[in-house]
C-alpha cells in the first residue's frame, strides 16, 4: 500500500492484511520516495518485481517484492513525473503528469514518448484551467493513468478539472 499524498511511504501486508514492513522511507535516495505514486507488480522478468512511480523525485524504482531495492531508474529528458503503470506483453505504458505518455521496455527504457506536450503547455498543469477547445490536439496536458486495452489500443485519463480520456489506436 502506498501513501503518496501524504507520508510518502510504502506499506506491506500479508494476504491476511497484517502489517509486515515499510518498503522505502520519505527521501531522495535509492529506497526512498518523495510521492510514490503509482505500484504495480511487474511480471515481465524472472521473477515479479515492485515497479514504483516515484513521482516527486522524478524517477522509477523497483523493489523484490520483500522489499529490497533493486534499480533506479533516472531519465530526466524521458521520465519527468512518472504516476502510473500498465504492462502488456513486453511493454509498459506509463502516464507522466508533465504532460506525456511513455512506452518502455522490459529493462524500463523508453522506447516511446506520445503526445508530449510540454513545449505547448508550459508548467505542469498550467492549462488545467482551460477549456475543452483550448487545448491543443494530440498532445498531453496531464496523463495521470493508463491502460492496455485487450487490443493494444491504450486509454488515458488526464487529471483535469472537466477531466479528458484519449484513446491511443494501436497502428
Amino acid at each position: 500500500m502506498g501513501d503518496g499524498y501524504g507520508s510518502s511511504h510504502i506499506l506491506r501486508y500479508s494476504l491476511q492484511g497484517e502489517y509486515l514492513n515499510e518498503v522505502g522511507k520519505p527521501g531522495q535516495g535509492d529506497g526512498e520516495f518523495q510521492t510514490p505514486h503509482g505500484l504495480w507488480v511487474d511480471p515481465r522478468g524472472k521473477t515479479p518485481a515492485l515497479t514504483v512511480a516515484d513521482r516527486g523525485n522524478r524517477r522509477i524504482q523497483t523493489f523484490t517484492l520483500d522489499g529490497a531495492h533493486l534499480k533506479t531508474i533516472r531519465d530526466e529528458e524521458h521520465v519527468r513525473m512518472p504516476c502510473n503503470f500498465h504492462t502488456q506483453g513486453e511493454w509498459m505504458v506509463c502516464p507522466d503528469l508533465d504532460s506525456q505518455v511513455c512506452i518502455l521496455d522490459g529493462e524500463l527504457n523508453v522506447v516511446a514518448q506520445l503526445g508530449d506536450g510540454k513545449a505547448e503547455n508550459g508548467e505542469v498543469g498550467s492549462r488545467r484551467s482551460q477549456s475543452r477547445p483550448q487545448f491543443t490536439p494530440g498532445k498531453f496536458i496531464t496523463p495521470h493513468d493508463a491502460i492496455f486495452l485487450q487490443n493494444g489500443d491504450i486509454l488515458v485519463a488526464e487529471w483535469l478539472p472537466i477531466g479528458r480520456l484519449t484513446l491511443l489506436r494501436r497502428t
